[in-house]
C-alpha cells in the first residue's frame, strides 16, 4: 500500500511538473524536436524527454532560453540541480529572473543585409581560446581600418555582451534550424569571405555551403581531433579554402585532407602593461592552472601534482584553478588526494589575467592542447611555464627556450619536482620569469595580425581572380 501511494505521489509530482513546464510559454516542442534528431527518433515526446533527461543534458528548451545564461545566473547558482523552467515557474518569475540573455530578449530574426566583406563564424560565445581570439582579432582588425566583421554565432556563451556590443551578431542558436540557411542566404549577401574559427564551426557549412566568396579556416585544434571533424572537413574540401593551423602535427593531415597546405601560425595576446609584482615574493608562493575542468585540460592531474607538492612545501603554497566546469569533478578528485578544500577553485572569471598577473609558477597538465592563449597570457606577465612533453609541438616550442619546464607527459612525480623547484629557486625563477616576458613577445597581435590579414587579403585575390 505504502509503495503504491508513493508511486501515486511521484506521477502527481511529474504530472504537476510537466503541466508548469507546459504552461511557462518556454518550452516550444517543435524547436525541440527539430533541434535533436535523436528525440524525435523515439517514441518519447519533446516535453517528457525535456523533463526527465534534456535539462540535465543541458538540452535547450526552445530557442530564446539559454542554458549558458542560466548556469551563470541565480537559477544555476542556487537551484543548479532542478529543472530550470519549473525553478522559473515557481521562484524566476516573481523575483524578476530571466532565462535569455539580455541582449537577446527583444531580437528577431529580421532579414536585413549585413555590409561586411568578412563573416566569422564562432563554434560558441565561450571564454576559451579560439573564440577569445576571434575577438581580439576582430577588435584589431577594426582598429586597424581593415574590416568590420559580422560574428556567426553558434552557440552562446559568456563572451555574447562584450561580442554584441561591439560588432553585428547573428545568433543562429536563438533560431530553428530550418530557418538557418535561409536568414544567412538574405544577410550575408555581400560578405566576400567566410572566416571558420575553429574545426567546430564546420557544422555551419549545411547552412552556409551556398556561399562563392573566399573560405579561410583557422584550426585551433590538435591532429589528433581532426578524425572528430573528418566529415565536415570532406563537405569544404571541394571549396579549396585557404586553412590556418596553430599547430605543425596539424600540416600533414591537413595538407592530406584539403589538398593545400596550411600556414603554421600562432594564437596572439595582447601583450599587457608591466604590472607591480615582484618576480619573487617571499611568503606563500601561487601556482595557478586555468581551463574548463576537464580531463582534457589535466584538471585531474593538477590535483595529483598540488597534492605533492603541498606535502613537501605546506602553507607555503597555494594552488588556484580558473574555470568553469567540464567532465572532471575537481572537488571529488582533491577528496580523493586527500586536500580537499586546499586548493582554490575560482570559477570563470570575465578577467582572467589579473589573476594569473598574481602567480609565481603557471602549471599546464593538458593531455592535448595545441597552443593554449593562457600559457601566453601567463608568460606575458613574467609567470613562467611548467608543461608536459604532449605539448611540445606548441607552447613547449618556447617554454623550452627557458621560460619554464617541460617534463616527461603524465608524469606526476616529476611535475611536482619542478614546481617545487621552481617555487624554492630564486633564481632560476627569476631567469625563467625573464626569458616568459621576452618570449611572449612575438605572439602580439599586431604582429599575428598582420599575418593573418595577409592570408585574408590573398584569399579575396584568389576569388577575385576566379
Amino acid at each position: 500500500m505504502i509503495f503504491k501511494t508513493l508511486k501515486w505521489l511521484k506521477k502527481l509530482r511529474e504530472g504537476i511538473s510537466r503541466r508548469l513546464v507546459a504552461r511557462s510559454g518556454l518550452f516550444d516542442a517543435k524547436y525541440y524536436l527539430e533541434e535533436y534528431p535523436d528525440v524525435a527518433a523515439s517514441n518519447i515526446s519533446a516535453l517528457s524527454h525535456y523533463c526527465d533527461h534534456g535539462w540535465r543534458e543541458g538540452r535547450r528548451p526552445s530557442a530564446m532560453v539559454h542554458p549558458e545564461y542560466i548556469d551563470c545566473g541565480p537559477i544555476g547558482r542556487f537551484f543548479a540541480r532542478f529543472n530550470p523552467l519549473l525553478c522559473w515557474m515557481l521562484v524566476g518569475r516573481w523575483m524578476g529572473w530571466s532565462l535569455t540573455w539580455p541582449q537577446l530578449r527583444s531580437w528577431k530574426p529580421i532579414i536585413t543585409p549585413v555590409q561586411s566583406d568578412l563573416a566569422i563564424v564562432l563554434h560558441a560565445a565561450t571564454r576559451t581560446g579560439a573564440p577569445i581570439f576571434a575577438l581580439r582579432l576582430a577588435r584589431w582588425m577594426r582598429r586597424k581600418g581593415y574590416a568590420d566583421p559580422v560574428f556567426i554565432l553558434l552557440t552562446d556563451g559568456t563572451l555574447i555582451p562584450e561580442i554584441w556590443d561591439e560588432f553585428p551578431c547573428l545568433p543562429l542558436f536563438a533560431m530553428s534550424k530550418k530557418e538557418r540557411r535561409s536568414f544567412l542566404q538574405a544577410t550575408l549577401p555581400n560578405a566576400r569571405i567566410l572566416y571558420m574559427n575553429s574545426l567546430a564551426s564546420l557544422k555551419a557549412w549545411e547552412w552556409l555551403d551556398w556561399h562563392e566568396g573566399g573560405l579561410l579556416l583557422h584550426v585551433h585544434e590538435s591532429a589528433a581531433s581532426l578524425c572528430q571533424y573528418a566529415a565536415g572537413l570532406s563537405a569544404i574540401a571541394s571549396s579549396h579554402p585557404r586553412t590556418i593551423a596553430v599547430n605543425k602535427s596539424c600540416r600533414a593531415p591537413l595538407t592530406r585532407i584539403l589538398g593545400r597546405e596550411p600556414e603554421i601560425i600562432p594564437p596572439a595576446i595582447e601583450i599587457p602593461l608591466p604590472m607591480p609584482k615582484t618576480s619573487f615574493r617571499v611568503g606563500r608562493k601561487i601556482v595557478m592552472g586555468c581551463g574548463t575542468m576537464s580531463r582534457r585540460k589535466g584538471a585531474d592531474l593538477f590535483c595529483e601534482v598540488a597534492a605533492q607538492v603541498i606535502e613537501r612545501l605546506g602553507g607555503k603554497v597555494e594552488f588556484r584553478w580558473l574555470g568553469g566546469s567540464g567532465d572532471v569533478d575537481m572537488e571529488e578528485v582533491l577528496r580523493y588526494c586527500g586536500i580537499p578544500g586546499q586548493v582554490k577553485l575560482v570559477g570563470e572569471v570575465a578577467d582572467p589575467l589579473s589573476h594569473i598577473a598574481m602567480a609565481d609558477l603557471f602549471m599546464l597538465p593538458s593531455r592535448d592542447d595545441p597552443f593554449p592563449l593562457v600559457a601566453l597570457e601567463a608568460a606575458s606577465c613574467g609567470v613562467p611555464i611548467i608543461c608536459f612533453d604532449a605539448l611540445a609541438d606548441g607552447v613547449g616550442t618556447w617554454v623550452c627556450e627557458g621560460a619554464g619546464e617541460i617534463v616527461p607527459s603524465f608524469d606526476i612525480s616529476a611535475m611536482a619536482d619542478a614546481v617545487t623547484r621552481f617555487l624554492t629557486d630564486s633564481a632560476l625563477h627569476q631567469s625563467a620569469s625573464a626569458a616568459a616576458r621576452e618570449a611572449a613577445q612575438q605572439f602580439d597581435i599586431d604582429t599575428i595580425g598582420n599575418r593573418i590579414h595577409g592570408i585574408i587579403n590573398q584569399v579575396a585575390e584568389e576569388r577575385a581572380i576566379q
